[in-house]
């Protein structure tokens, strides 16, 4: 009961009473196996700061996130450890407003941290605003992952303007031309062609496959 009074309190990232929480625990169970987990993630949200606007410190937020904090909300509250981590995310997203791309740190953009808490129409916007986003790789990508979020199946709009115009050969582009073509083929009904290009969807975006086929699963559930 403590333990799972100790993930409630997480989950409504209320510091103070989940410290409070795990305190009990430890007092009457110190070898419960999620202690150190749940200390974790007690002690993540009670240091937490958002940082400054300052691409190099969003960075290191998010590779501490990475590292250290998804590891044990995974542990603590399984699939629904995302829902835990977006709080920080959307933290970091509203530093990074503002802040120009910087390839080689991507994961600073306020596009990418946005796909990470949620903000469909916040990570498209962002991505929006990147010079020759139509022609970038991670802006690209960004845009139709958001797209493909915020209008499904039926209206996968970053797709739609690459299929009428002429990119650079890269996977985002490729991706994205391949979720309109799975489109057509579903509203065709060809099924043969379905499991061919869903497989290269796989290989070649794993993420935006995986959004594909989750949309696709709600929507015949």
């Amino acid at each position: 009961m403590l333990a799972n009074e100790a993930v409630g309190v997480l989950a409504a990232r209320d510091a103070a009473r989940a410290a409070a929480a795990i305190d009990r625990l430890r007092r009457e169970a110190f070898d419960h196996p999620a202690l150190p987990a749940l200390e974790a993630l007690s002690g993540a949200l009670a240091g937490w700061r958002r940082p400054d606007r300052d691409p190099a410190a969003i960075v290191r937020a998010v590779e501490w996130l990475d590292n250290e904090v998804a590891p044990a909300a995974e542990q603590v509250f399984g699939s629904a450890a995302q829902a835990f981590i977006a709080g920080f995310f959307r933290d970091l997203a509203n530093a990074a407003q503002g802040l120009a791309y910087e390839p080689e740190r991507a994961t600073a953009h306020r596009a990418w941290l946005c796909l990470q808490c949620g903000e469909w129409a916040g990570a498209e916007e962002a991505a929006l605003t990147i010079p020759g986003s139509a022609q970038n790789p991670d802006a690209l990508h960004w845009l139709c992952a958001a797209s493909y979020r915020l209008h499904g199946l039926e209206h996968p709009v970053v797709g739609k303007d690459l299929s009428d115009a002429a990119f650079p050969d890269v996977p985002a582009a490729n991706a994205a031309r391949l979720l309109v073509e799975l489109v057509e083929l579903e509203r065709k009904g060809n099924q043969q062609g379905l499991v061919g290009q869903r497989e290269r969807l796989r290989r070649l975006n794993p993420e935006l496959f995986s959004l594909y086929m989750a949309r696709r699963a709600v929507q015949y559930l």
